[in-house]
Order: C-alpha cells, then structure tokens, then sequence
C-alpha cells in the first residue's frame, strides 16, 4: 500500500495503517512458520 502525505486520503490511509501492519504482520508472521515447517519436515 503506498502512502502519500500529499494526498487528501492521508490522515484516513493513516488511521487505516495501524490494522493493515497488523494484518501483513500476521500474514508474514504465517509464512514463516509454513516456510519453518517445510524446512523441518
């Protein structure tokens, strides 16, 4: 998601950041326990 602090959506895109990190986090957080796992298995 790109952010843009010149852009009229800045302070919605802003207030949205916080739960989209959360959820790419979660997301990688995902991966690398499937990545762990294939590596292991």
């Amino acid at each position: 998601m790109e952010i843009r602090r010149d852009s009229i959506n800045w302070h919605v895109k802003r207030n949205d950041l916080k739960e989209e990190t959360a959820y790419y986090r979660y997301l990688d957080k995902q991966y690398q326990e499937r990545k762990n796992r294939w590596l292991f298995e």
